[in-house]
């Protein structure tokens, strides 16, 4: 499978963080180390990262070994694409607590970074092993995303399926579910569900240009033109918007 299709034709597979009231600044901590990690948290998700580390080693002198504590620092270092750190912290916790379902779905997705499509859909598939697993729809559509990459259609249509019918309103999945369905050459179902991601969101300007590709398989130019159009005034992806013009240009020869 060439790598670059799934570069830019896939989202990155979703990472989960176990949030437990990070939405507004904690108070102030002290030798509580929940107030650390929940501090930590909250700078995660507002991209301080180096504060975040901070905070969580913090929680974690307090609280050794703690799972929560090791999956949120695994997931700071796998923003700041330092992979070989992150996968150390994901595999520490779940040599404490194996069934740490959202830790097999951070891992797989390091996994799948690397191109490692098999223990990839090996730790999608022990995240939703879980029955009280909180966001299956997420490993379902990571599992999906491998599946894809290894040019497994069938199985990837059916992962995807299974993310839209926990959640409807998942716009990935969608996404990726229509292109699954483009390369079976289904056109007409991938162009509803591409629309669908749209509708719902969050939009991207990758998204819009994968339509307009859909859309000029199914003889759709005006369409086409429509979607292109938007990502070139977009331009918030520069190598998109440009792929975008040249198609563009190419249309507007004929």
């Amino acid at each position: 499978m060439n790598s670059s299709w799934v570069k830019y034709l896939i989202a990155f597979p979703i990472l989960i963080l176990w949030l437990t009231g990070c939405a507004t600044q904690p108070e102030k901590p002290a030798g509580n180390w929940k107030l650390h990690y929940r501090l930590g948290t909250s700078y995660f998700m507002q991209k301080k990262y180096p504060q975040a580390v901070a905070e969580l080693n913090r929680a974690l002198a307090l609280k050794p070994d703690e799972p929560r504590v090791m999956d949120a620092l695994g997931l700071v270092f796998y923003a700041r694409q330092d992979l070989s750190r992150a996968m150390s912290y994901f595999r520490k916790v779940l040599e404490i607590d194996p069934k740490f379902s959202q830790t097999h779905n951070n891992l797989g997705s390091i996994y799948w970074r690397l191109g490692r499509w098999d223990e990839a859909i090996r730790e999608f598939s022990l995240a939703l092993a879980d029955p009280i697993y909180l966001t299956p729809e997420a490993a379902y559509n990571n599992r999906g995303v491998a599946y894809l990459a290894q040019g497994k259609l069938d199985a990837a249509v059916q992962d995807f399926r299974r993310a839209v019918d926990v959640k409807p309103d998942f716009g990935q999945a969608r996404h990726n579910l229509g292109l699954a369905l483009l390369r079976r050459n289904r056109v007409g179902e991938a162009i509803n569900q591409l629309e669908f991601a749209l509708k719902v969101g969050p939009v991207t300007p990758r998204m819009r240009l994968n339509l307009a590709q859909a859309y000029l398989r199914n003889n759709q130019r005006s369409k086409a033109v429509q979607q292109l159009t938007r990502v070139v005034d977009d331009a918030s992806d520069a190598e998109i918007a440009g792929q975008a013009r040249a198609l563009l240009d190419r249309l507007n020869k004929d």
